[in-house]
């Protein structure tokens, strides 16, 4: 089923797609019709490019990577497309506005209070969500009104469930009841954090941004649930034993066997619920 046709014959069976951070550059190949077989192609034989080893000096002083080699890269899958006139559906990609740190989501013009983000290209887009503190620097869109910086959205939503669901219940008009959830995650690992229990800052410092991110796809996934029942809301995702950190190249190949392990395991049920041959219908672009 995923090796085949573009990104449109998997998401046009939703009424709106989401995705953080990597997870944006993910949906928003898949609403410009890019093959799911592309993408991969793309993060594995660009990641090297993207993600150069040996420099850890370079990350006390600057940003770890270049977000211009991501910029020129992205570039190339996407072209200069924009959203508003290019993705086959609906999109929500979490970010952060940098100056004052407020969450925000770039949306399609799919409601007319949601424009804000109309001229926003599929790479400004992307690069808005991915922009992760530290590893590159800020994304800067160059907007109708002003340039603004944006970094990474994984900050407040590193998993986008919840401001999915609050698009589609307070834009799209569609009560709790209706709405059914397949989320996709990217790998999380088995940490117990009791080890750095008491230590300070020297124990806390190596593991503290990993507890945020648990404690925050965990209480997502649990409001989510909460909000839609059980029924409504299946999860696919694979805990890895070792922690495999946002820039290692080296595990792109593990973390391929390992999609799809959960891929053909999780396969029948997502066919029977999610691809059975109900389309959803063409969205109005405003």
């Amino acid at each position: 089923m995923l090796g085949s046709g573009g990104g449109n014959n998997l998401i046009s069976h939703f009424d709106l797609v989401a995705g953080t951070s990597t997870g944006a550059i993910l949906a928003i190949g898949l609403a410009l019709g890019i093959k799911p077989s592309k993408i991969l192609e793309f993060y594995v034989k660009n990641g090297p490019l993207i993600f150069p080893k040996d420099r850890k000096l370079r990350h006390w002083l600057r940003s770890k990577h270049e977000s211009s080699t991501l910029r020129g890269l992205l570039e190339e899958i996407y072209g200069e497309k924009k959203l508003s006139q290019h993705s086959c559906c609906r999109l929500v990609i979490p970010t952060v506005r940098a100056k004052h740190g407020q969450a925000e989501a770039i949306v399609t013009p799919h409601s007319p209070d949601r424009t804000a983000f109309r001229e926003i290209s599929a790479v400004d887009a992307a690069l808005a969500s991915s922009a992760a503190p530290t590893y590159f620097d800020e994304s800067i869109w160059d907007s109708p009104i002003a340039p603004e910086s944006y970094l990474d959205g994984g900050v407040w939503a590193n998993n986008p469930i919840l401001p999915a669901l609050a698009e589609t219940v307070r834009h799209l008009n569609i009560p709790l009841n209706r709405i059914d959830v397949l989320s996709v995650g990217t790998l999380s690992c088995e940490s117990d954090f009791s080890e750095s229990l008491g230590k300070g800052k020297a124990g806390w410092a190596p593991h503290s941004a990993d507890l945020f991110f648990a404690a925050q796809e965990h209480g997502a996934l649990t409001l989510a649930e909460s909000f839609l029942g059980p029924t409504r809301h299946l999860r696919i995702n694979q805990q890895t034993p070792i922690e495999i950190k946002l820039d290692d190249i080296d595990a792109i190949s593990e973390m391929k066997e390992r999609g799809n392990e959960i891929g053909k395991d999780s396969f029948i049920e997502v066919r029977s619920r999610f691809f059975d041959g109900t389309l959803a219908e063409k969205w109005t672009k405003f």
